[in-house]
């Protein structure tokens, strides 16, 4: 089990600028037409050949909005764009090497929320320099593109408010939370830390099923098996039970989840409920070993010892009592009336001839 990165740490920052390049959720669908003309204008104000808006993914980069580029996709290992969001400022580049398809190369970093999400950025076969006129509108078209960007993520973070209201509804929860596609935590609601002591930003780019539970041992780890197969699968999940630790000591939670698609089918991630459930837990396995010392109990008995509950099903009953019915197994046994009756017809109460339903109150008052 791993423990969270502190709050600040610089693994902690990145988990949440993948969760802002995700909120965006701009990776399967079209730029706005807006992004698209501010790309166009950047080469043409700086006279490039071409202009992209990529986003930065933990391993790649995206085009976003892309003029005079074949490719939406390329590496961020190594790539300009990644050099300019390390340096958080205007970022110019020249290809060393002579035979390089681009050989210029100037971008500035798109942040939200104190986070670098994205560059603009413009690209020439050529070494050129870039007038302080034309870095300017380089600038300014970055700061609508940024505004851009803002106005995306309130509008998808007030539709997932939207829908987590309606998924509050899930019964008996303690918190809340929504995952992307790759299972990492895009949200937590406060109830994290009422009930754990666990502040919920700190579970923000996690993976719950890999950095947060391991399988209890309750269940042998049956439940969270079910777990990882629906989510392979792509199917809602139920009261898998894992282990974590909190501030308040090591407990069992019970994880519920069901996949979140698109209007277009496209798979987005998951939105589930918790609950922490080790008192109910404990409390469950402290009445089954009540139950079995006091089987073990009317064992050692010579006669027959059987206890039902108000509605007549019978709870627990010794062996010697089993074989003067006919049984074997508790789980077997009818309710008692029913029992009664069947015994009655079966001749086991001599008693019972000739005055059936009177012998059949009186042995249900006996019991």
């Amino acid at each position: 089990m791993k423990t969270a990165a502190p709050p600040g740490s610089s693994e902690t920052n990145e988990r949440e600028r993948l969760a802002l390049s995700s909120l965006s959720k701009w990776l399967d669908a079209e730029a706005p037409a807006a992004l698209q003309s501010l790309v166009r204008l950047a080469a043409s104000q700086t006279g490039c050949a071409a202009a992209a808006i990529n986003l930065i993914d933990a391993h790649r980069l995206y085009a976003l909005a892309r003029h005079g580029l074949q490719s939406r996709h390329a590496s961020r290992e190594g790539s300009w764009c990644a050099r300019t969001m390390a340096a958080d400022a205007l970022h110019i580049d020249q290809a060393d090497d002579a035979s390089a398809h681009w050989q210029f190369y100037a971008g500035l970093p798109i942040a939200v929320e104190g986070h670098v999400l994205a560059t603009l950025c413009v690209m020439d076969r050529q070494h050129r320099t870039l007038t302080a006129e034309q870095i300017t509108a380089l600038e300014d078209l970055t700061q609508i593109a940024q505004q851009t960007l803002e106005a995306r993520i309130h509008h998808r973070r007030t539709k997932r408010e939207a829908a987590r209201v309606r998924g509050a509804s899930l019964a008996g929860s303690d918190w809340l939370w929504e995952t992307d596609q790759e299972g990492r935590l895009q949200w937590v609601s406060e109830g994290l830390m009422q009930h754990t002591g666990l502040d919920p930003m700190a579970e923000i780019g996690l993976v719950g099923a890999r950095d947060i539970y391991t399988p209890s041992t309750l269940d042998h780890g049956a439940s969270w098996e079910r777990l990882i197969q629906a989510r392979q699968r792509r199917e809602p999940f139920s009261h898998a039970l894992g282990e974590r630790l909190t501030p308040r000591g090591r407990m069992v939670v019970s994880v519920s989840g069901t996949p979140v698609f698109d209007q277009d089918g496209s798979f987005m991630g998951y939105r589930g409920a918790s609950r922490n459930v080790t008192r109910q837990l404990t409390l469950e396995a402290s009445e089954r070993q009540r139950e079995g010392l006091l089987k073990e109990a009317t064992e050692t008995f010579h006669a027959g010892v059987m206890i039902s509950a108000p509605d007549g099903k019978i709870l627990l009953a010794n062996r010697h009592w089993l074989q003067s019915v006919g049984l074997s197994d508790v789980d077997q046994a009818p309710p008692w009336p029913t029992l009664v009756r069947h015994l009655i017809r079966q001749g086991h109460y001599l008693d019972a001839e000739g005055r059936e339903d009177e012998f059949f109150e009186w042995r249900l008052h006996q019991h």
